[in-house]
């Protein structure tokens, strides 16, 4: 029966996907059919595109669970203005199943569209050693804008015959962080902005917060301190004592994993005291988004540590809306907390390789017209296109002859006095649905591939926020680059680390006194060491090292 389910599975997905690079008849927005073999000669739209004679089909399958329908609306516009405009039509397939299963299932049944792209480094390699990505450097031309895009990031994607497989997206060095350490703004300010540039500061004037506010209008506790999960938060704790992404770094690049250092002690004794003093949120340690977004809308919360828009969500976005008497300084800002023993603090690690990695399989028949497409999204205006969306429409965030543009400054304004609405946003002009190799990086022209970075300079908070935390942000590519295979024991060490640390930290920073927060965080290093963290700690080092040969030769 197993067997029968599995077959029967694989016949169901293979009619059902699109594959193949396939050149048919053009179709309109209305359903006529567009005589694009009467042309002589190639036009040039715009944006000096040459249209082909035949549409250019892509069909490619983004490797993560997407609502089917919700993607078909946030792309339609797009579909349809490059289908008008450029003759090329982009079909983005999606399933909210897992996408490993998805994926393995493709392999399984041999039936895949011509491209795949959100794929980990590790799928991208395993596609590629399996046969079923083909080679792409015959395709790029050294003077084009792939080659002279991507620049030296491109030699990131050779093997050891120089060959390439895979490229990626969301490559670039974009200066903006990720994550922060996060303080109720009016409430900060009620106490004369008192500096929280240690943990120690930091602590103390978040206590002084606690005691005035000790209860929100309900009644209800408020804590100093609270995260979404502490699996969310380690490393952005762990980047106040200088540790990056998790791991401490020596002069010779040798990689120590935070809890065997003295850093990693120092992170438990402060977490600790918050908890010994009663500042501690206690559901930090099993917090899902939404109930620790309840949480700090009901004003429970002070302090945070993790990403920069949970308390933007949480906070003033939810308040501007609901409290009738809300004033600007309402809010939670991001502010840097660094230990005084150590030179700079390190919060959002930047892959400037990439995010996610594409592939053209060996199911297409035309990769010349995808590589075609593939040069006209790195450039500096399909960036634009296909980041901004549509442009030159009632609802477009920009405007374009293809050559001169500009922004449309309500648009532009709403972004810098936090008042866009993004709801309807995506179907209109379908912006940011279809990086397939762009890259979402600075631009010489100081644009960026996400509209509503483009002013960070102009909004009052976001400029705060970034000045704040400008030197925080660092290049982590060769550490982003590792790769762990399943058969890999390493692979396995790393998850019973994850495990583990999720489990003995709330044990470790709940302890009744200091001295038995030091007692139990040795003993769960004593733990993580019988689980062969050293060797978890000499894998990492040896492909970090060869990466920063590799990647900084």
């Amino acid at each position: 029966m197993k067997k029968i389910l599995v077959l029967t599975l694989c016949f169901v997905f293979a009619t059902t996907l699109f594959v193949g690079c396939n050149k048919e008849k053009a179709v309109n927005k209305t359903g006529e059919e567009k005589n694009m073999s009467d042309r002589e000669e190639l036009e040039k739209n715009m944006f000096g595109w040459e249209i082909p004679n035949e549409t250019i089909q892509i069909s490619h399958f983004y490797a993560s669970a997407q609502n089917p329908d919700k993607t078909e609306k946030e792309t339609k516009a797009m579909r349809e203005y490059l289908l008008k405009e450029f003759n090329v039509e982009l079909n983005k397939i999606v399933y909210d199943t897992d996408s490993n299963e998805r994926l393995n299932l493709m392999l399984a049944s041999n039936k895949y569209p011509d491209i795949i792209t959100g794929l980990s480094l590790q799928e991208a390699k395993k596609w590629a050693d399996l046969g079923k990505a083909i080679e792409l450097s015959q395709y790029i031309e050294s003077d084009s804008e792939l080659s002279n895009k991507y620049g030296e990031i491109l030699n990131r994607f050779t093997d050891k015959e120089g060959k390439i497989y895979y490229l990626s997206s969301g490559w670039g060095f974009l200066p903006i962080p990720d994550y922060a350490v996060h303080i109720r703004y009016d409430y900060w300010k009620e106490l004369g902005e008192p500096s929280v540039a240690t943990p120690e500061e930091y602590f103390n004037v978040l206590k002084q917060m606690q005691a005035l506010h000790s209860t929100n209008e309900n009644g209800e506790k408020v804590y100093a301190l609270s995260t979404r999960g502490w699996n969310n938060t380690f490393n952005t704790l762990a980047g106040i004592w200088g540790i990056k992404d998790g791991y401490k770094e020596n002069a010779n690049h040798e990689l120590t994993h935070w809890v065997n250092t003295p850093e990693g002690l120092e992170m438990a004794l402060w977490i600790n005291q918050f908890h010994l003093n009663d500042m501690l949120d206690p559901d930090s340690f099993i917090n899902k988004f939404e109930d620790w977004k309840a949480k700090t809308s009901n004003e429970r919360i002070l302090g945070h540590i993790g990403g920069w828009w949970t308390t933007w969500n949480a906070g003033h976005e939810v308040w501007q809306k609901t409290d009738e008497n809300w004033t600007e300084e309402k809010r939670f800002i991001q502010v840097k907390v660094k230990s005084e023993n150590v030179d700079e603090a390190y919060y959002t690690p930047v892959n400037t390789t990439g995010g996610s990695y594409t592939i053209i399989t060996d199911k297409c028949k035309d990769p010349e017209s995808v590589i075609k497409w593939f040069n006209f999204e790195i450039s500096d205006m399909g960036t634009k296109l296909m980041g901004w969306g549509v442009p030159n429409t009632e609802n477009s965030l920009w405007n374009t002859d293809g050559t001169e543009w500009s922004f449309v400054e309500e648009k532009k304004q709403d972004v810098i006095n936090s008042t866009l609405d993004y709801t309807n946003l995506q179907e209109t002009v379908s912006g940011g649905r279809f990086c397939l190799v762009g890259g979402t990086g600075l631009k010489e022209d100081k644009t960026t591939y996400y509209f509503d970075q483009n002013f960070n300079d102009l909004a009052k908070w976001k400029k705060l926020m970034n000045d704040n935390l400008a030197d925080t942000i660092y290049d982590h590519s060769a550490f982003k680059g590792i790769v762990f295979p399943p058969q890999e024991r390493a692979t396995f060490i790393k998850q019973q680390v994850k495990d583990m640390l999720l489990s003995g930290w709330a044990e470790v920073v709940t302890a009744s006194s200091q001295e038995e927060c030091e007692t139990k965080f040795f003993e769960l290093r004593d733990k993580l060491s019988n689980v062969g963290i050293k060797e978890l700690e000499e894998f990492v080092t040896t492909q970090y090292k060869a990466n920063l040969e590799r990647y900084y030769k």
